[in-house]
Protein backbone atom coordinates (compact mmCIF):
# COMPACT_ATOMS: atom_id res chain seq x y z
CA UNK A 1 0.00 0.00 0.00
CA UNK A 2 2.82 2.41 0.86
CA UNK A 3 4.42 2.03 -2.62
CA UNK A 4 1.07 2.77 -4.27
CA UNK A 5 0.59 5.94 -2.19
CA UNK A 6 4.14 7.12 -2.93
CA UNK A 7 3.77 6.54 -6.68
CA UNK A 8 0.35 8.19 -6.71
CA UNK A 9 1.61 11.20 -4.78
CA UNK A 10 4.60 11.54 -7.12
CA UNK A 11 2.37 11.35 -10.20
CA UNK A 12 0.04 13.98 -8.73
CA UNK A 13 2.98 16.28 -7.91
CA UNK A 14 4.40 15.96 -11.45
CA UNK A 15 0.99 16.57 -13.03
CA UNK A 16 0.40 19.64 -10.83
CA UNK A 17 3.87 21.01 -11.61
CA UNK A 18 3.35 20.65 -15.36
CA UNK A 19 0.02 22.47 -15.12
CA UNK A 20 1.74 25.55 -13.64
CA UNK A 21 4.71 25.82 -16.00
CA UNK A 22 4.43 29.19 -17.75
CA UNK A 23 4.51 29.08 -21.52
CA UNK A 24 6.63 31.82 -23.10
CA UNK A 25 5.31 33.58 -26.15
CA UNK A 26 7.32 32.88 -29.26
CA UNK A 27 9.30 35.99 -30.10
CA UNK A 28 10.84 36.80 -33.43
CA UNK A 29 14.59 36.19 -33.58
CA UNK A 30 16.56 39.27 -32.59
CA UNK A 31 19.25 38.67 -35.24
CA UNK A 32 18.80 38.42 -38.95
CA UNK A 33 19.29 34.96 -40.45
CA UNK A 34 22.48 36.03 -42.24
CA UNK A 35 24.16 36.94 -38.93
CA UNK A 36 23.26 33.53 -37.50
CA UNK A 37 24.86 31.77 -40.46
CA UNK A 38 28.08 33.74 -40.02
CA UNK A 39 28.32 32.91 -36.31
CA UNK A 40 27.81 29.23 -37.05
CA UNK A 41 31.54 28.87 -37.67
CA UNK A 42 33.10 31.25 -35.14
CA UNK A 43 36.78 30.36 -34.68
CA UNK A 44 38.68 31.33 -31.53
CA UNK A 45 42.24 30.87 -30.33
CA UNK A 46 42.47 28.49 -27.36
CA UNK A 47 45.66 28.49 -25.25
CA UNK A 48 46.41 25.89 -22.57
CA UNK A 49 49.40 26.83 -20.41
CA UNK A 50 51.32 25.45 -17.44
CA UNK A 51 53.95 27.23 -15.33
CA UNK A 52 56.27 25.39 -12.94
CA UNK A 53 58.96 26.77 -10.65
CA UNK A 54 61.57 24.11 -11.49
CA UNK A 55 62.05 20.45 -12.35
CA UNK A 56 59.80 18.00 -14.15
CA UNK A 57 56.09 18.66 -14.61
CA UNK A 58 53.56 16.02 -15.62
CA UNK A 59 50.89 17.55 -17.85
CA UNK A 60 47.69 15.89 -19.00
CA UNK A 61 45.54 17.82 -21.47
CA UNK A 62 42.44 17.35 -23.62
CA UNK A 63 40.77 19.56 -26.22
CA UNK A 64 37.48 18.52 -27.78
CA UNK A 65 35.68 20.71 -30.32
CA UNK A 66 32.76 19.44 -32.38
CA UNK A 67 33.64 15.90 -33.48
CA UNK A 68 37.43 16.37 -33.03
CA UNK A 69 39.30 15.51 -29.85
CA UNK A 70 43.01 15.52 -29.01
CA UNK A 71 44.62 14.51 -25.74
CA UNK A 72 48.06 13.74 -24.39
CA UNK A 73 49.97 13.03 -21.19
CA UNK A 74 53.58 14.24 -21.11
CA UNK A 75 56.46 15.15 -18.84
CA UNK A 76 58.26 18.42 -19.51
CA UNK A 77 61.33 20.07 -17.99
CA UNK A 78 60.30 23.50 -19.31
CA UNK A 79 59.25 26.04 -16.70
CA UNK A 80 56.55 27.27 -19.11
CA UNK A 81 54.57 24.93 -21.38
CA UNK A 82 51.69 25.82 -23.70
CA UNK A 83 49.49 24.31 -26.39
CA UNK A 84 47.65 26.54 -28.88
CA UNK A 85 44.63 25.38 -30.87
CA UNK A 86 41.99 27.05 -33.02
CA UNK A 87 38.50 25.89 -32.03
CA UNK A 88 34.97 26.48 -33.28
CA UNK A 89 33.17 28.07 -30.32
CA UNK A 90 29.81 27.79 -32.09
CA UNK A 91 29.84 24.02 -31.61
CA UNK A 92 30.12 22.08 -28.36
CA UNK A 93 33.60 21.77 -26.95
CA UNK A 94 35.76 21.58 -23.89
CA UNK A 95 39.36 21.90 -22.74
CA UNK A 96 41.01 20.56 -19.62
CA UNK A 97 44.52 20.50 -18.11
CA UNK A 98 45.91 18.76 -15.04
CA UNK A 99 49.52 19.52 -14.04
CA UNK A 100 51.68 18.24 -11.20
CA UNK A 101 55.20 19.38 -10.28
CA UNK A 102 57.25 16.27 -9.60
CA UNK A 103 59.58 18.33 -7.38
CA UNK A 104 56.70 19.39 -5.17
CA UNK A 105 57.14 23.06 -6.03
CA UNK A 106 54.33 25.38 -7.08
CA UNK A 107 52.59 24.59 -10.41
CA UNK A 108 49.89 26.63 -12.19
CA UNK A 109 47.60 26.10 -15.17
CA UNK A 110 45.57 28.54 -17.24
CA UNK A 111 43.08 28.29 -20.11
CA UNK A 112 42.60 31.32 -22.37
CA UNK A 113 39.90 31.49 -25.03
CA UNK A 114 39.77 34.37 -27.48
CA UNK A 115 42.28 36.31 -25.37
CA UNK A 116 40.20 36.00 -22.18
CA UNK A 117 41.32 33.89 -19.20
CA UNK A 118 38.44 31.46 -18.58
CA UNK A 119 40.02 29.31 -15.85
CA UNK A 120 43.20 29.14 -13.78
CA UNK A 121 44.49 27.20 -10.79
CA UNK A 122 47.63 26.84 -8.66
CA UNK A 123 48.80 23.97 -6.47
CA UNK A 124 51.74 23.49 -4.10
CA UNK A 125 53.33 20.54 -2.39
CA UNK A 126 54.44 17.04 -3.20
CA UNK A 127 51.05 15.78 -4.37
CA UNK A 128 49.61 19.10 -5.57
CA UNK A 129 47.73 19.08 -8.87
CA UNK A 130 46.65 22.25 -10.65
CA UNK A 131 43.48 21.58 -12.61
CA UNK A 132 41.75 23.82 -15.17
CA UNK A 133 38.73 23.17 -17.38
CA UNK A 134 36.29 25.09 -19.54
CA UNK A 135 33.45 24.18 -21.89
CA UNK A 136 31.61 26.20 -24.51
CA UNK A 137 28.63 25.98 -26.82
CA UNK A 138 26.19 24.66 -24.19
Amino acid sequence: MRTFVTKSATALFVAASVAFIPVAAHAAPSEPAAASVQSASKKSKLVLSVTNGSGDTVVSWLVSSGSNATSKVLTTKKSKWKKVRTVNTSSFGMATIAASAVSGKKVSCKITLGGKVVDKDTAKGRFGVASCSYDWGY
